[in-house]
């Protein structure tokens, strides 16, 4: 989450029109006001245009943001998902002896022998 959080930091700052603004204090009442309550601040701010390119522009930097930590995530649970049917477990860490113990033993009760004492 903090490579993430990182990321979407190097985005705003290296976003001219949001670096600029995130020292403004005017911009940075928007961004709390849009926080509490987003309808009313577009609202608010609606006749400032500058603000409200502002905004758009941020929610737009942050949509892009998300959309891709979801697009992230659903790899990794398809990664998981994998590993899990092939037997390699949740965290997938398991060493080469530990995966080799574990193919001997499948390869043993696939030729119907009993389990080692």
């Amino acid at each position: 989450l903090l490579t993430d959080d990182a990321e979407l930091m190097q985005k705003i700052a290296s976003n001219p029109r949001l670096a600029a603004g995130m020292s403004n204090p005017k911009f940075a009442a928007a961004m709390e006001a849009m926080q509490r309550d987003p309808v009313a601040a577009m609202e608010r701010f609606r006749d400032h245009p500058e603000i409200g390119d502002f905004l758009r522009e941020y929610c737009g930097v942050l949509g892009d943001h998300f959309t891709e930590l979801g697009k992230k995530q659903e790899k990794e649970a398809a990664r998981a998902k994998t590993k899990a049917k092939k037997g390699e477990g949740a965290g997938g860490d398991m060493g080469p002896l530990a995966e080799a113990a574990l193919r001997r033993d499948q390869e043993r009760k696939a030729r119907g022998e009993a389990e080692a004492p």
